[in-house]
């Protein structure tokens, strides 16, 4: 095994394009840490690819199916290749947000209620469904709210389920009116709140989340000292829940008027865009990307000897 760092990145999924930022985000990183690096995209033949380089450690890039369900994470354990982020059921669990969210109540954690369908099976006629507008229809294993609607009337039901059509199975979730809020961790030792503010008229979508007008965030969230205790103490209850490790980040929506924090979802790869949230916490901490992504690498096994 040579000292040579392979992240991979890319691959089928939706989020492809955010994947390659990442990937850029964190090369830029590791040339300035002097870190030797080679970047692969999880194509074809990437594990021979893998194989051949025997890297000392893989950089996991990488942002929905495949990459952050689990089945990558399988491989390298089974190459016998460190990397960073949660293991295999870790990884599986949090990347099914139905799943993660029943693990998490388990320990405490409130969620929204929800039903899930296959493809193509959903009824037609919403009111066959048996829950109360408005909902949320999202792919159940997905991420950067690709595929997601909020449907306010019977007659966006069918929009809805055309946008969500080619991501899997999905899932009808309870709305929650309020505010949303996200906390990143690094091992069980949470960052910071931040309260994320999507564009008027609109939701924390694809575009809020990446465009260059999109949402802002409010890093510290300018909450009470009880409502940042209780975001981060039930953040930490859902990655304990899933096991997670690294660095992770966990989304709420509060609705102040029935004191509700409902949890959203857990996210075992977070972005590490220009833009994304975990970098904007860690800095608020003093950490700066560069620190942060040595700090990824280290906890995950990078520089210690077999």
């Amino acid at each position: 095994m040579n000292n040579k760092v392979v992240i991979l990145y890319g691959g089928t999924s939706a989020e492809y394009d955010i994947s390659c930022i990442t990937a850029n985000s964190v090369a830029k990183a590791m040339e300035e840490l002097n870190i030797d690096y080679i970047k692969i995209d999880l194509i074809n033949d990437w594990i021979t690819k893998l194989k051949d380089i025997n890297p000392s450690f893989v950089f996991l890039a990488l942002h929905g199916c495949p990459g952050e369900d689990g089945t990558v994470q399988a491989v390298l354990d089974f190459l016998n290749i460190p990397y960073n982020g949660s293991g295999v059921l870790s990884s599986a669990l949090a990347m099914d947000k139905s799943k993660a969210k029943k693990m998490a109540s388990l320990n405490g954690v409130d969620i929204a209620k929800e039903i899930i369908y296959k493809p193509l099976s959903a009824p037609k006629n919403f009111n066959k469904t048996g829950m109360s507008l408005p909902v949320v229809v999202k792919p159940v294993c997905g991420g950067s709210s690709i595929g997601n609607s909020i449907v306010k009337n019977e007659n966006e039901w069918q929009n809805a389920l055309e946008n969500v059509k080619n991501h899997g199975t999905f899932m009808l979730e309870e709305y929650i009116d309020g505010k949303e809020f996200s906390v990143g961790f690094m091992a069980d030792k949470a960052l910071v709140v931040t309260e994320i503010i999507p564009p008027k008229n609109s939701f924390y979508d694809y575009q809020a989340k990446y465009a260059e007008n999109g949402a802002k965030h409010i890093t510290p969230a300018d909450i009470s000292k009880e409502l940042t205790a209780k975001i981060m103490q039930k953040g930490l209850r859902a990655i304990q829940a899933i096991g997670c490790k690294g660095v992770t980040r966990v989304d709420f929506i509060y609705n102040e008027k029935a004191n509700r924090l409902i949890l959203l979802e857990v996210n075992t790869l977070p972005g590490l865009t220009p833009v994304s949230i975990v970098p904007e916490q860690a800095n608020y901490k003093n950490i700066n990307f560069n620190k942060l992504i040595l700090w990824i690498m280290e906890d995950a096994g990078y520089g210690k000897k077999n």
